[in-house]
């Protein structure tokens, strides 16, 4: 984990997965909040990027175009945690209607 900062947040994710939750953080090297860029790259690229991809949410849309910079900015801790909330939503809002829970 990078050392905290004051101010703005490092880039950061916490994002839903069937069964956990994966925490990317990470360090500020470039300007402003475009480390964001590689992260959500990373993500998309990840095995935790689900296989409906940015149709899984409002949330993983932002965060693919964030990964294919279609973006000019890469957002901040509060555009992070609405995409991250409204992705959770709709995995949690899946299992419930498939599984009978969360």
């Amino acid at each position: 984990m990078p050392l905290r900062t004051r101010g703005t947040p490092h880039p950061n994710m916490r994002y839903t997965t069937a069964a956990n939750w994966q925490v990317f953080v990470y360090p500020k090297i470039r300007p402003g909040n475009d480390d964001f860029f590689t992260l959500s790259h990373d993500l998309v690229s990840s095995p935790y990027w689900p296989s409906t991809g940015a149709d899984t949410s409002w949330g993983d849309a932002r965060l693919q175009d964030c990964a294919k910079r279609q973006r000019a900015k890469a957002g901040g801790g509060t555009e992070w945690r609405a995409w991250a909330t409204s992705h959770h939503l709709a995995v949690v809002t899946s299992r419930l209607t498939a599984l009978g829970r969360p």
